[in-house]
């Protein structure tokens, strides 16, 4: 299904569509203002559910510390994952954006998807807060003709207005002036352009006059409605022109339906509404459809055309939504497209030897070069270093930590960056690139140092279980985010802004599965490494977890081929 979407004029607020039906209509865009509304409302709400979730999590441990734990990792489900969830499975819409009345919708018109929530909120963490307090979001806003976010370049969307009050404000007709003449109309008319606009003037302003004058009026056009539909001589001109008027206006009745049906369907789920239900959906937006096209055309009262343009745009939405995120969708995508996807992907590889091979080469000169770790991460990062791991990882050294609090940080933390480091693509790859390199010199100084320390045994004695996930995670991350920033560079002939929503579908699987590899590092960090097992057990987990990686990215992924067919091979 393809839609046109015509580019309004520099000063306009609206994106005018063409669906798949032929049918013209308008949406209003949000503006910064009415987006930020939203946007506080749905931070109070994030703050509620934020408390809510320690609440519980503190109830569940029985106000054990342990439950800040739990918290923490609600913290950071809520703070990254809030917006995508919410307009993922609501078509569009948080609560703060239901309140105000706006929603999130392709540039094509058609309702989001899964994929494209969770892109333009991991991706829109550069518009803002921090560090730039959301300068290069509303710059980009203002600069772009929808309003448009860094978030919503890179998934294709924008954010409109979608009026759910509007009245179609038509004339209304007295039963009495219909005089008896339904019956001998057919239940559809047609009328051209200037009789349907003469009409609806005719009887919006029929009250002010008297019958005389009603029928002085009415004559002329009464002539020849009641030639073409042949209505007895003595009918009233008056009834003539209220009854075919009023055939016109039945259709109020099938859009106050539809509006009563989207209601029904807007906010929930379509599998709570029956079969029937929907199949009216389709006749009714199809014949709104039709209406707006004879409201445009007959130059309808301006209200009455506003209320079908929103009316329309609402029904189009329904029609097409789609199904939000689906975990069935996403585990083929995890276990499938990504590891076929890295085995072949060049950023993969210039993400690999940018952080191996810094990590590897500062490890080597912390090494040999007393000094060297301090002047990269300084005296006092390295002095906490060394009074960490003083002690032995024994019943003593563990008095005063907890480990599920230890988890839920490095959760919160670890992934954290790992996001960052992936939105931070958006700068053309040098921000994804910038976060490998600081972290594999920061990593690799500590390394290096800690080698050559007293304290090296409770140092990798701690590392080693959690290493492998950790540090490939942000190898991941790093090489989505290089992914990202590609599709600014290479186009393949597309447009800049195609090319960029391109990569960003395709590289948000990868970044998913760096934070899938995070929150494990973090559980073996928070459980195991911090644990008086012996180093040879952590060492077998720490193996275990290497071949778990090479199993996933060398092994999976790979389309079996068809036997008894030569020469025929499946693409990897």
């Amino acid at each position: 299904m393809t839609i046109e979407i015509r580019d309004a004029e520099p000063l306009d607020t609206t994106a005018r569509l063409v669906t798949p039906e032929r049918v013209v209509f308008l949406y209003p865009l949000a503006g910064p203002f009415r987006r930020s509304i939203a946007y506080l409302i749905d931070m109070v709400v994030l703050v509620l559910l934020v408390i809510l979730g320690f609440l519980l999590s503190l109830l569940l441990t029985l106000g054990s510390i342990a439950g800040l734990g739990p918290g923490l990792a609600i913290l950071f489900a809520l703070v990254y994952g809030y917006g995508a969830f919410c307009e993922g499975f609501f078509n569009g819409q948080t609560p703060g954006k239901r309140l105000v009345g706006i929603r999130v919708m392709t540039t094509q018109g058609v309702p989001i998807t899964g994929s494209q929530a969770a892109i333009r909120n991991l991706v829109g963490a550069v518009d803002g807060p921090i560090p730039f307090l959301f300068l290069p979001g509303l710059a980009s806003m203002l600069l772009t003709s929808r309003f448009q976010r860094l978030g919503d370049l890179a998934a294709g969307t924008m954010v409109v207005i979608e009026e759910t009050k509007l009245g179609t404000k038509m004339p209304r007709v007295d039963e009495k002036a219909l005089g008896g003449l339904l019956p001998l109309l057919p239940a559809r008319v047609a009328a051209g352009p200037e009789m349907a606009r003469a009409l609806s003037d005719y009887v919006g302003h029929r009250s002010r006059f008297g019958g005389a004058r009603r029928e002085e009026i009415a004559r002329h056009l009464a002539r020849p409605l009641r030639a073409r539909y042949a209505l007895p001589d003595s009918a009233p001109s008056d009834a003539v022109l209220c009854a075919f008027y009023h055939r016109l206006a039945e259709r109020e009745k099938g859009w106050r339906e539809l509006q009563i049906l989207l209601f029904r369907l807007e906010g929930g789920r379509s599998s709570r509404v029956a079969p029937a239900d929907l199949l009216r959906l389709g006749e009714l937006y199809r014949s709104a459809c039709a209406d707006l096209m004879l409201a445009d055309a007959h130059d309808l009262p301006r209200d009455t055309v506003a209320f079908l343009h929103s009316l329309v745009g609402r029904a189009h939405n329904a029609v097409y939504k789609t199904r939000g995120f689906r975990l069935a969708d996403w585990a083929g995508v995890v276990f499938d497209e990504v590891p076929r996807r890295l085995r072949s992907d060049p950023m993969l590889r210039v993400a690999a030897l940018t952080f191996w091979g810094l990590l590897f080469l500062t490890g080597l000169l912390a090494a040999g070069r007393p000094g060297f770790a301090a002047r990269v991460v300084g005296e006092k990062q390295i002095e906490a270093l060394e009074t960490m791991y003083d002690r032995p990882f024994d019943g003593a050294a563990r008095a005063d930590r907890n480990d599920a609090v230890a988890t839920g940080f490095y959760i919160r933390h670890n992934a954290g960056i790992g996001l960052s480091c992936y939105a931070w693509g958006l700068a053309f790859g040098i921000g994804s690139l910038w976060t490998l390199a600081t972290n594999a010199i920061g990593i690799g100084s500590m390394f290096g140092h800690m080698a050559t320390a007293p304290q090296a045994r409770n140092f990798f004695t701690f590392v080693t279980s959690h290493g492998p996930f950790e540090l490939t995670a942000i190898t991941f991350a790093g090489a989505a985010g290089l992914r990202l920033g590609s599709g600014l560079i290479v186009t393949a002939g597309m447009t800049r802004l195609d090319s960029l929503r391109r990569e960003a579908a395709r590289s948000l699987p990868i970044a998913g599965v760096s934070v899938i590899l995070f929150v494990l590092a973090a559980f073996l960090e928070g459980f195991v490494s911090a644990s008086p097992l012996p180093y040879a057990a952590k060492a077998a987990i720490a193996i275990l977890s290497t071949l778990i990686l090479a199993f996933y990215l060398f092994a999976l992924g790979r389309k079996p081929r068809l036997s008894g067919l030569a020469g025929l091979r499946t693409e990897d």
